[in-house]
């Protein structure tokens, strides 16, 4: 079953998915960092239809508002990773787990030579620092002329991290219903 938010992504297309189709850009070695409960990932399956899409989140159950882990948050947690687990099977192979911090993976890709992705997606932590951190992360691992993108601009901290980012590189940041993105 297609949930709310799936159907808003398919009809509308989340920015950076609809920029590349409009571009010709072909993303077929993707990442999302932080799959909650693979809304998203589904939709990156359906439009951009990449060969691989790996899936880092560590699933902890932290509350970031509070910087407590609680048993609550955790159960949460697990049941949203049960679920996207079960949400992605039909994709097989092409779906790579990484139940995991995207700085744990990050270290692990680059010892692995995996630093050459399409397309990373970031909607994982929305404090400015885990922000700015995540996009600095994916940028490394984003091959020239690949898009590293991310959601909840609305969120100040996040749209802070943004224009940080954009600061520091000297980049054109492209923004479209709460997405941003740039070409690497």
């Amino acid at each position: 079953m297609i949930s709310p938010y799936e159907i808003c992504d398919l009809i509308w297309g989340r920015g950076a998915l609809r920029w590349a189709a409009k571009n010709g850009v072909r993303l077929s070695k993707c990442m999302e960092v932080g799959v909650n409960r693979a809304d998203y990932s589904r939709v990156i399956m359906r439009v951009a239809k990449p060969d691989l899409l790996a899936l880092v989140d560590p699933y902890t159950g932290f509350d970031f508002t509070s910087g407590k882990l609680t048993p609550a948050n955790a159960l949460i947690a697990t049941a949203a990773r049960i679920e996207a687990q079960r949400r992605m099977a039909k994709y097989g192979d092409r779906v790579e787990w990484h139940i995991a911090t995207f700085s744990d993976f990050f270290h692990y890709s680059l010892s692995a030579k995996l630093c050459d992705y399409d397309f990373v997606y970031i909607d994982a932590e929305h404090t400015y620092k885990a922000a700015l951190d995540d996009m600095l992360l994916g940028w490394e691992l984003v091959r020239h002329g690949g898009i590293l993108a991310g959601h909840d601009t609305w969120n100040p901290q996040v749209f802070r991290a943004v224009a940080t980012f954009q600061a520091k590189y000297n980049v054109d940041v492209s923004c479209h219903g709460g997405d941003w993105w740039v070409v690497k």
